[in-house]
């Protein structure tokens, strides 16, 4: 049986590759994005998968300090949303993507989206 896959952030840069990969490898995977107008926290599919790969945020550093509030629920939130329906449906695992931001200028991050990805960390 194949092992069933989700990933989130499917059309940011490195979830379309990993997307793209994982189809091809023969994984049945499915995608979630705010690009097609889905909102993680709305809809994010009640199903067991084997495999989360969670890749969705909002990466701009500039626009995590001019938007705290709406990129600390797609950064943070939505990982917190991820790992729970992870664990209420017995998901394998959950694989998150973090950032070099977390570092900042090495004494810890400098921006609202260093500082959710490194909430996010913690969370996992």
């Amino acid at each position: 049986m194949k092992k069933r896959l989700l990933v989130t952030g499917y059309k940011g840069y490195i979830g379309s590759k990993l997307y793209a990969r994982l189809q091809k490898d023969g994984y049945s995977v499915a995608g979630i994005d705010l690009k097609d107008g889905q909102d993680i926290l709305e809809c994010l599919p009640n199903k067991r998968y084997d495999t989360i790969f969670h890749m969705a945020a909002i990466p701009r550093v500039e626009y995590s300090v001019n938007n705290p509030y709406y990129t600390l629920k797609q950064n943070v939130l939505v990982t917190s949303k991820v790992l729970e329906v992870a664990a209420k449906n017995g998901c394998q695992r959950v694989i998150f993507s973090s950032s070099s931001a977390v570092f900042g200028n090495g004494s810890g991050p400098t921006s609202p989206y260093g500082l959710h990805k490194l909430m996010s960390e913690m969370e996992c």
